[in-house]
């Protein structure tokens, strides 16, 4: 969970870059692969700690980034596709070395219920010979 916080907040900081690329009319300089300094990143930082909680005076940068991660809230649907995501990648390298054959790895959602004995899961991984 700490690393899909994390992901929502590093694209909450590249929405304040090209929200301020916007407003300063460069919106050329867009990029999907941009980069930003560690002192721009602190800025956008500082920017969404005062729209939400007002001045970041007497905060550490990490206080105010730790604070701002602490807020952000993940549901089910960003835990089921990061599940399905790792399912993925894992059918992937089995297929990448050679291990198994597509025919032999089967992915299936699993629907979280009561009566499953996947409770935990949210997504069922089969191999078969």
């Amino acid at each position: 969970i700490a690393a899909l916080r994390e992901q929502e907040l590093d694209r909450q900081i590249h929405r304040e870059k090209i929200a301020e690329l916007i407003r300063l009319n460069v919106e050329d300089s867009i990029s999907a692969q941009m980069t930003l300094t560690a002192d721009e990143q602190q800025n956008y930082l500082n920017q969404i700690f005062q729209r939400t909680y007002g001045s970041p005076q007497g905060l550490s940068k990490e206080e105010v980034r730790l604070k701002l991660l602490d807020e952000i809230r993940i549901e089910d649907r960003d835990l089921k596709e990061l599940a399905e995501q790792r399912a993925y990648n894992i059918r992937n390298l089995l297929l990448e070395e050679g291990l198994l054959a597509a025919e032999q790895i089967k992915l299936n959602p699993v629907f979280e219920t009561t009566t499953s004995r996947f409770q935990s899961s949210r997504v069922e991984l089969r191999f078969s010979r």
